[in-house]
């Protein structure tokens, strides 16, 4: 005989934590003669589109261009409290541009917090 499974229920919107949760803006401008920075701007440009459009800021924008003009490739980004960070690819890895990105909306949440805006998203119950 069998035995009845039990299902398992999980609350999974607060645990999203979505790496360009704060990002207002980003402008991914790449040089064609950089291959290693228009690389990984490819890269970062797929995985913020292909993030699902309820973990986006409600005026997210992004666009992408190549110019010969720069010398190395850059990303730049605008965040909710209007900081802005412009990383240059021509050395960067994708690990230290995660962390930094991650370090700026653990800043940044902390302020909101401060400020008193609830951020967190709401719960989903899931069943298993």
């Amino acid at each position: 005989m069998g035995t009845k499974r039990k299902r398992v229920i999980m609350q999974a919107g607060s645990l999203l934590n979505p790496i360009f949760r704060y990002v207002l803006k980003m402008n991914f401008v790449a040089n064609p003669t950089d291959i290693h920075g228009t690389k990984l701007l490819r890269h970062l440009q797929y995985q913020t589109m292909n993030l699902d459009k309820k973990l986006h800021q409600p005026n997210f924008e992004s666009n992408y261009r190549e110019s010969i003009e720069c010398i190395s490739s850059k990303w730049e980004i605008k965040f909710v409290n209007g900081w802005e960070r412009t990383f240059y690819m021509k050395y960067a890895d994708m690990s230290t541009l995660h962390q930094t990105i991650k370090q700026y909306n653990h800043f940044i949440e902390g302020q909101r917090a401060l400020q008193g805006e609830d951020d967190e998203p709401d719960d989903n119950l899931l069943q298993y």
